[in-house]
C-alpha cells in the first residue's frame, strides 16, 4: 500500500508540473504594449526644398490705351521651418498640427530673390505606422527681395503625406494676391509690373523633419 501511494503521489506531481509548464504565466506587473504615441506634442525643426510657379502682369498705358500681358515664372526655395502642435482630437490616429517657415530662393526668368514667410495648418490622419495623410490651409507672404513692390500674399491648400514621420511630400496650390506694383515711365505713358491675381496650380516641396533637434 505504501508503494502504491508513493506511485500515485509521484504521478500527481508530474502532471501538475506539466500543466504548470504548459500554461503561460501571468504577472501583475506586466501590461499589454501600448501603441506608439501620436506626434501632437512635439516641436520639430524642418528643412525643405521646393519648386513652383507664379504669374506676373505687365500693364502699359499710352495715350489713354491700356495693354496687358502676362508671363509665368518658376522659382525654387530653400526653407527652414518648425512643426508645432495645434489641437488634439479624440481619435487616436488623427490630430492637427502647424508648420511655420521662412525661405529664400531665386526666380528662373528675372533672377529676383523671393523670401516667403508661411504658416500651414493641416489635419493629419495616420493610416499605417509609416504613412500619414495630410490636408489643410495655409497663408503666406512672398517678399520679393529685389523689388519689394512685386511682393504678394499667398492663400494655399497644402495636400500631402508624411513617410516614417520624417519625410513630407506636399503639393501646395495657392491663390496669389498682389500687394503693390512697380511703376516706371515709358514713352508717353506708364509701365506697371505686379504679381498677377490668380490661382497658382503648381508648387511641390519635399521636407525633412529633424527629430534629433526637436523637443
Amino acid at each position: 500500500m505504501g508503494a502504491s501511494l508513493k506511485a500515485r503521489l509521484g504521478w500527481t506531481a508530474l502532471a501538475a508540473a506539466v500543466l504548470t509548464l504548459g500554461c503561460p504565466s501571468v504577472h501583475a506587473d506586466e501590461a499589454p504594449p501600448t501603441p506608439a504615441p501620436r506626434p501632437t506634442g512635439q516641436w520639430v525643426p524642418t528643412v525643405s526644398l521646393s519648386i513652383g510657379s507664379f504669374d506676373e502682369r505687365l500693364r502699359v498705358r499710352v495715350d489713354g490705351a491700356d495693354s496687358n500681358s502676362y508671363r509665368g515664372q518658376l522659382r525654387t526655395l530653400l526653407a527652414l521651418g518648425l512643426v508645432h502642435p495645434v489641437a488634439r482630437l479624440s481619435d487616436e490616429h488623427t490630430w492637427i498640427d502647424g508648420h511655420a517657415s521662412v525661405g529664400l530662393g531665386p526666380t528662373f526668368h528675372t533672377g529676383h530673390w523671393h523670401m516667403p514667410l508661411r504658416e500651414d495648418v493641416t489635419l493629419a490622419f495616420t493610416t499605417t505606422r509609416w504613412l500619414t495623410l495630410r490636408g489643410g490651409l495655409g497663408v503666406g507672404l512672398s517678399v520679393d527681395a529685389s523689388a519689394v513692390h512685386r511682393s504678394f500674399a499667398e492663400f494655399a491648400i497644402p495636400i500631402g503625406f508624411t513617410l516614417f514621420r520624417t519625410i513630407d511630400v506636399v503639393y501646395r496650390p495657392m491663390l496669389s494676391v498682389p500687394l503693390a506694383s512697380e511703376t516706371s515711365p515709358v514713352f508717353a505713358g506708364e509701365r506697371e509690373l505686379a504679381t498677377r491675381l490668380t490661382v497658382l496650380p503648381f508648387e511641390l516641396l519635399v521636407r525633412i523633419r529633424v527629430h534629433a533637434l526637436g523637443w
